[in-house]
């Protein structure tokens, strides 16, 4: 199990972007406190040992790189985390020449552990991104010199398999990335050696950290194509008799008035048509049939909460699925033209982040 998640985490690292929206590499560093449960050394055989370790508040740090594709990363983390023993509860010491009870302790208990993990941006508010993650690995844990009374007590290291979940809250400002989170860490027990034969112990910590990190590596969406019109061909040149005499000019007729433009709303983070955005589309419909030759252009626009990128692709999508709509209304596809403005063109001005209804819009505009 341990070497297919590891294998699946590489493969997301490695592989080719699957969504248009978000694809980018990203590294940093991370620093936070870890509180690491008491947990016993239970000797191997029954009445060798059982002492119970109890730790002090101690410090996690690490290092990080991966891929964000869409709402999915993937990375490879390092991570160091240390806690000084502060006392031992003896219940059984075995061959140790300890009494029982709690005795105040020395020494440590460190894991350098190596995790591929996985997290999913499951919520976004306010310029927040919500991320659930988890990971596998190895860890290297060690109890250093833990001993009571001047009696040492354990001296030893092992790798053991590991595993950690995760939530986490991040925020983009320019190009970094602050990341506030919790973790859940723990290892499979493991057999130490101690002064008393071996005994079993596992490492189990609860943590809050905060992450800063470095993106780079984006890849540029490309900019829409203008549809080319072809051009009429030129008439051929016949030869005209004697023009006959010009009658009275009669007055032109008026131009029909261009109605419009016309506004199709969207939800939030949607690109799908209400019922009065289709009644909209409609009129701008048969509004184009009543100019007679004209063109009809719909141009995409989003609101400020999310990523420019992001924004941009979305108000794109807005405006495809009203160029479909206005074809199914009989709109000639050929007469029509469509672009993406994201949040750069809000009809209501806000601070980046802020949701605002009458931004999410494609705009109907029909020309001579």
């Amino acid at each position: 199990m341990r070497a297919l998640v590891l294998s699946l985490c590489l493969a997301g690292i490695a592989a080719p972007a699957i969504a248009e929206d978000e694809d980018y590499y990203y590294a940093g560093f991370q620093l936070g406190l870890t509180d690491a449960l008491n947990e016993s050394l239970e000797g191997l055989a029954p009445g060798t040992l059982d002492i119970e370790t109890r730790k002090k508040l101690g410090i996690v740090g690490g290092l990080y790189f991966g891929r964000n594709i869409n709402k999915w990363r993937y990375e490879l983390e390092y991570a160091i985390r240390t806690n000084d023993i502060k006392t031992v509860e003896v219940t059984d010491p075995g061959r140790l020449a300890l009494a029982n009870g709690s005795r105040s302790a020395n020494g440590s208990q460190q894991s350098d552990s190596l995790m591929g993990n996985a997290h999913y941006n499951f919520a976004e508010f306010d310029g927040w991104k919500a991320y659930a993650g988890l990971g596998i690995g190895m860890s290297l844990v060690q109890l250093d010199a833990v001993s009571a009374d001047n009696i040492l007590i354990a001296d030893s290291r092992n790798w053991e398999p590991a595993g950690q979940a995760m939530l986490q809250l991040t925020k983009a400002i320019g190009g970094i990335e602050l990341g506030f989170g919790v973790r859940h860490f723990r290892t499979l027990t493991g057999k130490f050696g101690t002064e008393a034969l071996g005994a079993r112990h596992r490492f189990v910590n609860n943590e809050v950290f905060a992450r800063v990190t470095w993106k780079f590596g984006e890849k540029a969406r490309p900019a829409p194509k203008a549809v080319p019109v072809a051009a009429p061909a030129p008439a051929p040149v016949v030869a005209q008799p004697a023009p006959a005499p010009k009658p009275e000019p009669k007055p032109e007729p008026k131009p029909v008035t261009i109605p419009g433009p016309f506004m199709v709303f969207f939800d939030f983070d949607k690109s799908v048509l209400t019922s009065d955005a289709r009644s909209i589309i409609e009129r701008a419909a048969k509004a184009f049939k009543q100019v007679g030759a004209a063109r009809i252009a719909a141009s995409g626009h989003a609101d400020r909460a999310g990523t420019d990128r992001y924004n941009e692709g979305l108000a794109m999508r807005r405006a495809q699925v009203v160029r479909d709509a206005l074809i199914a209304e009989g709109v000639p596809a050929d007469k029509i033209s469509i672009r993406s403005f994201g949040e750069s063109s809000p009809l209501v001005k806000t601070n980046d982040g802020v949701r605002e209804w009458q931004n999410r819009r494609t705009e109907i505009v029909i020309s001579r």
